[in-house]
């Protein structure tokens, strides 16, 4: 938590994915319903238990079935102070959250649980000179009326409200208030966030520490959802020495910090974090109070007065905190939170990960949160959850490949073995629209280098993925991924995965577990934003360079090298009226001067996008981009990028789903 905090109590949607397991072999791909499939729940360390070489009675039809559980971690990667919000409206969850590499603050969004895992990602609000460039902390998520309000904390304005233009929770927002000061003997603090109960606006905050006092949580009153209009009354506090030894004190740090607020049974609970963040003794704490009593009165709450959800060794996860509540689309009570991966005290926070599960009650009414989870092991999703479809490698057409038992993978098989001549997966996958799509492939490698793998659609060669090493070939729990991008006809297409050849022997140390859908899909409106990755397409980057160091880039790659005669790079775009769109072009130019790269639109005149000075080379930040209006017709167009002059690297492109005001229907 920042300062040492986060919060929320509603939720909102996150983007459906499916995906593609694979072990070794190539497997085929559809999207059609398929009775439910569950995940068997993993042990400690995942053993083979039997090998078949594929024969015709083994592996499946290559269609997908629907997964009816979800993974932990929540997310791929870090991630840390999360606050989720399903929208009832839209049918999406919608999820934000704390990551090391992202200096501004982005959302994620799916139909399920399970679809965040491989969740695009929409810049909500960028870092900036104005509001703190070293990074935007919290984080809670909320809607009042038809408008959205997200809470957050800049380096220099401290905390901050930004309000929605519309309806939507993806944006765009704009600053609608600032909280200056605080709580506390030293007039500052974190956390701050607003809910209403019983029709009364309230403000929770933590103050900052410092000296002998120590980080608290106060209340206070407000007007509305940006109005602070009473005094701050302190409701929760660890004590007056900062470094004591109470049950808050995890870590040799007494603090109390960040609330979450949940109304249950003519009750108020509060749930908090509690200790020094960067220890595995962090923990969860709770105060509740009786609905109707005034909430700005100490006396009015109850310190449950210990750790009401904490580390959970035998299942490797320590130190959770900065839970907070979300109602699933039943209206059952869910928290999402971060846990530690280790027992080091780590004030860089890389090693924490999401989790998120069912709040239950006892017999007094009172939250039961249970345990964390083991990563690596699943959950059923909750009511009215609809799941999302997978493509498992163990259940696709299967030629030439290994199939073994794990319990962490998806369905507890996947392919391996993908080292013979006419080794193959084949998947089949079926769209309502032609264009492109993005799956993300889950494997597991413990090759000493990449292994390469042919991806041909219908028969047509079409791309090559590279599976950097895991170190594991038959372990799946920390979840990694490539994302493949192809292009698929309307109708029926069989999507193949063989050997690409020129890593030889290698080849037998991949495995595949399953493929999920990204970004969207037949089964979704084609026309939806679309963030597009340049080196992930199946795109002409002839010369370019495909790198991965870059900071704050949604997948970790991007392409640069574009300066050569032959260099590059083409973007598939779909949209769903003809029409002039501001496409935004997320770029970097670490040199000294303007560059700028020729652009075509469906192969038509070249036009020159000038690129300004960013400063540094390998570092996209959310705001970093220019905007160009593209003329595009109707359905799938293409955008392609090649060498202009001096130079500039590439991250993605972002088209809205609707056209500039000024040009709509034409």
């Amino acid at each position: 938590m920042s300062n040492q905090g986060s919060l929320s109590w509603r939720i909102a949607g996150s983007l459906v994915c499916a995906i593609l397991l694979l072990g070794g072999s190539a497997a085929a791909i559809q999207h059609a319903q398929a009775s439910p499939v569950g995940r068997s729940q993993p042990s400690a360390t995942s053993a083979r238990v039997q090998s078949h070489r594929s024969n015709p009675g083994l592996g499946g039809n290559g269609e997908p079935t629907t997964v009816d559980s979800f993974a932990a971690p929540l997310v791929n990667g870090y991630g840390a102070d999360p606050s989720m919000v399903y929208d009832s409206q839209d049918g999406y969850y919608y999820l934000i959250y704390n990551r090391d590499d992202i200096q501004g603050k982005v959302m994620l969004r799916a139909t399920s649980l399970a679809g965040l895992l491989t969740a695009s990602q929409t810049d909500v609000w960028a870092a900036s000179d104005a509001y703190g460039t070293t990074g935007l902390g919290g984080g809670y998520l909320k809607q009042y009326g038809n408008n959205w309000f997200l809470y957050i904390e800049g380096s220099n304005v401290g905390n901050m409200v930004l309000e929605s233009a519309g309806d939507s929770p993806l944006g765009p927002y704009s600053e609608k208030a600032e909280f200056p000061g605080g709580p506390g003997p030293h007039d500052s603090g974190y956390a701050f966030q607003s809910i209403e109960i019983d029709g009364q606006y309230y403000g929770f905050e933590t103050s900052n520490g410092e000296g002998t006092a120590a980080n608290s949580i106060y209340i206070t009153t407000m007007s509305n959802p940006w109005t602070i209009t009473g005094t701050w009354n302190l409701i929760a506090s660890p004590g007056s020495n900062p470094f004591g030894s109470g049950w808050d004190c995890g870590g040799g740090a007494c603090i109390d910090e960040g609330s979450s607020i949940a109304v249950h049974d003519g009750k108020v609970f509060d749930i908090f974090s509690a200790g020094k963040y960067a220890s595995p003794d962090y923990c969860v704490g709770m105060m509740w109070a009786n609905l109707g009593s005034d909430l700005t009165d100490p006396s009015s709450w109850t310190n449950m007065n210990k750790c009401v959800f904490q580390s959970n060794p035998a299942a490797g996860v320590y130190g959770p905190g900065s839970m907070t509540f979300f109602n699933a689309p039943d209206g059952s009570l869910w928290v999402v939170y971060h846990v530690k991966t280790t027992t080091a005290d780590n004030w860089l926070g890389n090693d924490r990960r999401l989790e998120a599960q069912q709040v239950t009650w006892d017999a007094n009414g009172m939250p039961d949160f249970g345990q964390p989870y083991a990563l690596g092991s699943y959950q059923d999703l909750p009511g009215g959850d609809p799941g999302q479809q997978v493509w498992e490698a163990s259940q696709a057409i299967l030629r030439g490949v290994n199939v073994q038992q794990s319990a962490t993978a998806v369905g507890g098989s996947y392919v391996t073995g993908m080292d013979q001549p006419d080794s193959s997966v084949s998947f089949k996958v079926d769209e309502a629209t032609a264009g492109t799509y993005r799956f993300d492939v889950e494997y597991a490698s413990d090759a000493v280098g990449p292994v390469a793998q042919d991806v041909r659609v219908n028969g047509n060669l079409q791309t090559t993925l590279a599976y950097e090493p895991t170190g594991n070939s038959s372990d799946f729990q920390n979840a990694n991924y490539v994302t493949l991008n192809v292009k698929l006809a309307a109708g029926s297409n069989m999507v193949e995965f063989t050997p690409d050849g020129s890593f030889g022997t290698q080849a037998a140390q991949l495995s595949l577990d399953q493929m999920l859908p990204v970004v969207y899909d037949g089964s979704q409106d084609a026309a939806q934003a679309q963030y597009v990755d340049s080196t992930l397409l199946p795109a002409n980057t002839a010369t370019g360079l495909l790198t991965n160091s870059g900071i704050n880039v949604p997948t970790g790659f991007y392409v640069g090298g574009i300066n050569y005669p032959d260099s590059s790079v083409t973007f598939s775009v779909i949209v769903p009226t003809s029409a002039t769109y501001d496409m935004q072009v997320y770029y970097d130019n670490g040199g000294s001067a303007a560059s700028t790269l020729n652009m075509s639109v469906n192969g038509g005149s070249t036009t020159q996008p000038s690129f300004p000075v960013t400063g540094k080379w390998g570092d996209f930040a959310p705001g970093q981009y220019i905007t160009v209006p593209v003329s595009l017709n109707a359905g799938e167009n293409t955008v392609e990028f090649s060498t202009g002059t001096n130079y500039a690297e590439l991250d993605r492109i972002y088209v809205p789903d609707t056209p500039d005001s000024s040009d709509a229907g034409r």
